[in-house]
C-alpha cells in the first residue's frame, strides 16, 4: 500500500476493475510481514464507477491504530471483490 496523504500513519491503494452490475461487495485486510504489533485499521472503502472509461475504481484507506508509533514498514492489502461484471466483459478468476 502507498503512504497516504496523512503521512506514514496512513496507507491507501487504488484498484481498477471492470464496471459491475450494481454495487460490488468489497472485503479487505491490511498486514505487514515486518511487524506483528503495529496494526492498521481500514477506515474507508470507496467504490467509484466510471461509465466513461468502463472501469470501477476501488480505493481502500487504512490508518495506524496507534499514531504515536510511526513505522516505515511495507504494508499489504489483501482484498476480495464480489460482483457481476456488466455485459461484454470477459470474466476471469485471478488469485493474487
Amino acid at each position: 500500500m502507498d503512504t497516504g496523504d496523512g503521512g506514514p500513519i496512513q496507507r491507501s491503494t487504488d484498484l481498477r476493475l471492470p464496471l459491475f452490475v450494481g454495487q460490488p461487495d468489497v472485503t479487505a485486510t491490511v498486514f505487514s510481514d515486518e511487524s506483528v504489533g503495529i496494526a492498521f485499521a481500514i477506515f474507508q472503502i470507496q467504490v467509484n464507477p466510471f461509465e466513461d472509461i468502463a472501469q470501477t475504481q476501488i480505493v481502500i484507506a487504512a490508518q495506524n491504530v496507534n499514531p504515536e508509533n510511526v513505522v516505515e514498514y511495507t504494508y499489504w492489502c489483501s482484498y476480495v471483490v464480489i460482483g457481476q461484471p456488466q455485459e461484454g466483459f470477459q470474466t476471469r478468476q485471478e488469485v493474487i
